[in-house]
């Protein structure tokens, strides 16, 4: 699918100095995403989808196999709570680099983008992904909060090792 994106400027020129208006027009094969970062909200809600999808969900596929649930749930330990982490960080570093979003992220309508606006890549997105246990600190993502809380394009610690930015998409 094709998207057309049109720009106007308003130019003053021609030989009386009028004012002539320039359209553009871009044929794109990806659709208009907005460069404002988004805010801090709308990321921690894509991220609890995610979180259940992979904690929750996986986690206890995970414990099940390994017969570590309880009567109240499932605990993990040893090399399957080892291997439910690598598989948390493939999820995110593989689906940001390919589509520039999790599942959470699609849901709520936000992608990650260079902050020139091209997709991030694998080493963009391994490095963002990497950051996150920088961002986790201590407890409960408190330091990528006050990271994007005093950041002018709400950046987390890994989006600005990275140089990357999480914007809205779609019109």
């Amino acid at each position: 699918m094709n998207y057309i994106k049109l720009s106007m400027e308003n130019i003053v020129g021609g030989v009386d100095n009028n004012l002539i208006n320039k359209v553009e027009a871009q044929v794109t094969s990806t659709p208009f995403v907005s460069m404002n970062p988004v805010s801090v909200w709308r990321r921690a809600l894509a991220w609890f989808v995610d979180f259940i999808l992979w904690f929750g969900v996986l986690g206890y596929i995970f414990a099940l196999a390994t017969n570590q649930t309880t009567s109240n749930g499932f605990v993990l330990q040893g090399p399957s709570a080892v291997l439910l982490i690598f598989v948390g960080f493939m999820y995110y570093f593989l689906t940001e680099a390919i589509w520039g979003s999790t599942l959470g992220k699609a849901i709520f309508k936000i992608k990650v983008l260079r902050e020139d606006g091209q997709k991030i890549g694998f080493k963009r997105s391994f490095i963002r992904n990497l950051s996150r246990v920088i961002d986790m600190l201590p407890l409960f993502y408190i330091v990528g909060l006050i990271s994007i809380a005093n950041s002018n394009k709400k950046q987390r610690v890994g989006d600005k090792l990275a140089h990357t930015i999480v914007v809205k998409t779609g019109f």
